[in-house]
């Protein structure tokens, strides 16, 4: 059974931070990357898996992490997953990977978000996942953008800044 060294949202999905300073920050031994759009796409997925040099990474659809899950849960190592959206990790969980933690680190901007700090944009839907993960699956969910920066649960740094539609 692997250890779950970090789950984390991060719209950039694996890049040079991520696999250098996240993975070695939490000691990774592997990257799960979760999206539907590049997991099917096989050009783009290998170019997206060969970013991470230093930790072995892997890009799958939200079905493949969950299926991967109740496998094993991931085999041996220590494992982090990253999801590209708010919306994925709550699929992920609805769908059976039971995950205590969940970190926000980048989230993108997109149709209707608020622009809450310089690494954060939420929209009414991720509003609606995170409180769903909270209050329903009691996920401990916190924003912390980089290992150097302080961790602060979403309720101070998203939920009292989220102005609504």
């Amino acid at each position: 059974m692997g250890e779950l060294a970090l789950v984390r949202v991060d719209g950039r999905l694996i890049h040079g931070a991520t696999c250098m300073v996240w993975g070695s920050a939490v000691s990774a031994s592997r990257i799960i990357a979760v999206d539907n759009v590049i997991a099917k796409n096989a050009f783009v997925k290998k170019i997206t898996e060969a970013v991470s040099k230093n930790v072995p990474a892997v890009v799958v659809t939200e079905e493949e992490i969950v299926n991967m899950w109740k496998e094993n849960q991931f085999g041996d190592g220590r494992i982090m997953v990253i999801f590209k959206t708010i919306e994925s990790a709550l699929a992920v969980r609805k769908l059976g990977f039971d995950f205590p933690k969940l970190q926000i680190g980048l989230t993108l901007m997109k149709n209707g978000s608020q622009h809450l700090s310089r690494t954060l944009f939420i929209n009414q839907s991720e509003m609606d996942a995170l409180t769903e993960l909270d209050e329903t699956y009691h996920v401990e969910i916190y924003t912390q953008y980089s290992p150097q920066l302080p961790a602060e649960p979403w309720t101070v740094s998203i939920k009292s800044k989220y102005k609504g539609e």
